[in-house]
């Protein structure tokens, strides 16, 4: 579950992140990051995101009008 406020700050990326967890082919990882990592840590991360694609989360996204962002 994604609660998320109208009036936080991150909103868009709140949004974003929900829609990648329930749809990860229409929203893959960027390959910028992987030109950093070892060849090792690069096939442990291709080996999760393929788990990952093969079963999506299942994601529940609530949008609260006015609510505002609350650091705890």
């Amino acid at each position: 579950m994604v609660l998320v406020g109208g009036g936080e700050v991150l909103l868009d990326e709140q949004i974003y992140i929900a829609h990648k967890a329930a749809n990860p082919h229409r929203f893959p990882a960027n390959p910028v990051h992987a030109e950093s990592k070892s060849k090792e840590e690069r096939e442990r991360d291709e080996e999760a995101v393929k788990k990952w694609n093969d079963k999506p989360t299942q994601v529940m996204l609530q949008i609260f009008d006015d609510c505002c962002e609350y650091h705890t």
